[in-house]
């Protein structure tokens, strides 16, 4: 699992522009970086992958999600990303695909156990 200094070095990114996409105070984001990426909230992770322009699959460090277990595709081909019709924001709003929600919440669940 990356943490949020990984993402920051990987993609270049400062302070003041991490900050800025997670939504937090610029002098609060120090004491943030060595926390796992899977600590922010969806909508903070959906801002960085919008920023970075990378997959949930990258920014997370592992292959969390798939075809497999997201559409229930089942070709035995190797993805990396997500389809872009998961992940909607209109608005201020976000909505999920409800298979990738569900996967979401047992990553979640997974990881707690």
């Amino acid at each position: 699992m990356n943490t949020i200094r990984d993402i920051r070095f990987k993609y270049d990114i400062t302070n003041i522009d991490l900050s800025n996409v997670l939504g937090i105070n610029k002098s609060t984001i120090s004491t943030i970086l060595d926390r796992d990426i899977n600590t922010l909230s969806i909508k903070q992770l959906c801002s960085l992958r919008e920023y970075t322009k990378s997959t949930f699959n990258e920014l997370l460090g592992e292959q969390v999600f798939t075809p497999d277990n997201i559409d229930n595709q089942t070709d035995n081909t190797k993805h990396t990303s997500l389809s872009d019709n998961l992940v909607i924001i209109e608005e201020n709003e976000i909505h999920l695909h409800p298979k990738f929600a569900e996967a979401i919440r047992k990553a979640i669940q997974d990881n707690k156990e």
